[in-house]
C-alpha cells in the first residue's frame, strides 16, 4: 500500500474500518438483528456519518414492500429538524434512528431501552472487542 493509498482510508472511532462497519451495520438490518444494526450505526453515527446511516435506511426501506420508507423519511425529517450539529451524536439525535432500525427490523424492542443499552456499552468501551468484520465476512 503506497502512502497515497492510506491518506485516504475511510476510517470510523476506534481506527476502525468505515466499509467494515457498514457492512456489518447493513447486514444487521437485512437479518433483522436490531441490537447488532443500531450498535454499527451508533459508531457510525459517533464519526459523523449520520447521512450515510439514513441513505442506507431509506434504500433498504424503499425494498420492502410495505409504505416503510415514509416512516423513514418522516424520522429522517425529525432528526433534520431537531437536533443541531452539536448534538446528533448524543442520545438525543440517536433516538431517531435507533426508531427507525427497531421499524424497519419490526421488532418490539422499546427504542428508550436499546438507545439506552447501546450507548452505554458504547460509553464503556466494550465496542473496541467486537469487530464489525465478524458480521461482514458473512456477508453474501
Amino acid at each position: 500500500m503506497t502512502c497515497k493509498e492510506q491518506e485516504f482510508k475511510l476510517r470510523v472511532v476506534g481506527g476502525l474500518d468505515f466499509y467494515e462497519v457498514s457492512s456489518a451495520f447493513i447486514k444487521g438490518l437485512e437479518d433483522h438483528e436490531t441490537y447488532e444494526a443500531c450498535y454499527w450505526a451508533f459508531v457510525l453515527l459517533q464519526s459523523g456519518y449520520y447521512k450515510h446511516i439514513w441513505k442506507r435506511l431509506a434504500i433498504y426501506a424503499s425494498q420492502l414492500e410495505s409504505n416503510q420508507i415514509i416512516e423513514i423519511s418522516a424520522l429522517r425529517n425529525c432528526f433534520d429538524l431537531n437536533t443541531t450539529a452539536k448534538d446528533r451524536k448524543t442520545e438525543a439525535g440517536f433516538c431517531y434512528i435507533c426508531r427507525a432500525i427497531n421499524g424497519l427490523c419490526d421488532t418490539k424492542n422499546t427504542t428508550i431501552n436499546l438507545t439506552n443499552s447501546i450507548i452505554e456499552k458504547y460509553c464503556k468501551g466494550d465496542w473496541r472487542d467486537t469487530f464489525p468484520s465478524q458480521f461482514a465476512k458473512n456477508r453474501v
